[in-house]
Parts: C-alpha cells; sequence; structure tokens
C-alpha cells in the first residue's frame, strides 16, 4: 500500500531529491528513461551507476552510465543491483515493482523514473512542457499505480510546480 506524502514528507523528498548525487539503476530504468528521451538529461544531473550486465539486459547502446564490475555473478540482475546499492549507501532508481518493495520494506532510499522526471523539473533541467511530454509517453507504456501518479502530483505541487 502506498501512503501519499503529506507536507513534511514532501518537504523531505524534494530536499532528497535536490541533494541527490548518485544513484545504482536497473535496467528498467534505464529502458523507461531512454524511452521518454530523459536518460540524457538525468545523466547530467545525478551519476548513474550499475553494473556491465545491466548495460546488456537494456540492449542501449553505450548509455552514460558508470559501470561497476562485479566478480559475483551467483545474483540475478535485480539482486545485484540491490546489493550495489547497500554497499555503495546508495539510493536505488528502479521501475521494477519488486526492487522497489523489497527497498520500501528495508527502509532504504528508492526513486523510480516518475521521480527523477521531478528532480529533472526542480533542477531547472526540464521544462513543464518537456515534463507533460515525459509523463505523457510514460503513461503509455508505464504500469504506475494511480496512487504513483497522484503522489507525483503532491510533490509537484508543493514544489510549486503544476501539470
Amino acid at each position: 500500500m502506498i501512503n501519499l506524502p503529506n507536507d513534511e514528507i514532501s518537504r523531505e523528498i524534494l530536499k532528497n531529491l535536490a541533494d541527490l548525487k548518485a544513484v545504482a539503476i536497473d535496467a528498467c530504468s534505464l529502458i523507461y528513461l531512454d524511452r521518454v528521451q530523459m536518460l540524457e538529461s538525468l545523466a547530467a544531473q545525478v551519476q548513474l551507476i550499475t553494473f556491465p550486465c545491466i548495460v546488456a539486459e537494456s540492449r542501449l547502446s553505450d548509455p552514460p552510465v558508470t559501470l561497476i564490475i562485479d566478480p559475483n555473478d551467483e545474483l540475478c540482475n535485480d539482486q545485484r543491483i540491490y546489493a550495489l546499492a547497500e554497499k555503495l549507501n546508495l539510493p536505488l532508481l528502479s521501475d521494477d515493482g519488486d526492487l522497489l518493495r523489497k527497498a520500501d520494506k528495508a527502509d532504504k532510499p528508492h526513486y523510480n523514473t516518475l521521480m527523477m522526471l521531478i528532480l529533472l523539473l526542480t533542477r531547472n533541467a526540464l521544462s513543464k512542457s518537456e515534463l507533460r511530454r515525459a509523463c505523457s509517453s510514460l503513461k503509455s507504456f508505464a504500469r504506475y499505480h494511480p496512487t504513483i501518479w497522484r503522489y507525483a502530483e503532491i510533490l509537484l505541487r508543493k514544489a510549486d510546480f503544476i501539470l
């Protein structure tokens, strides 16, 4: 169950986004950000850290990420990226519901592509019209629960941005 943020939590989330410097990113978010044409913009704002196997899974050619060599090939990609986020004490950037629920249950910082669009907007790296276009594109393929969209609307209002 997703709880909508109150004012205090909204301020905290927006502050955390403002301070965000790096994330451990999974294949799903690489793909989503590429599809909404915001991968390069996000990489200019936040260091995207991942493994070569994650890039291979995404099938993207030379994405703007920092690659970490992982000798542990016993874990599946989802387990690897989650372990990387823990090891480097980084937030997880994923659009995989199972990974996000695991991070939430463990009280680990985590974001999805929609939150990264909010980050780009609040850092003036994305205009309102670009945000609308990216969100429209995201809605066409992402399987976000309506509460996720409502959550984003609350954060945008708190940041004085209205879609």
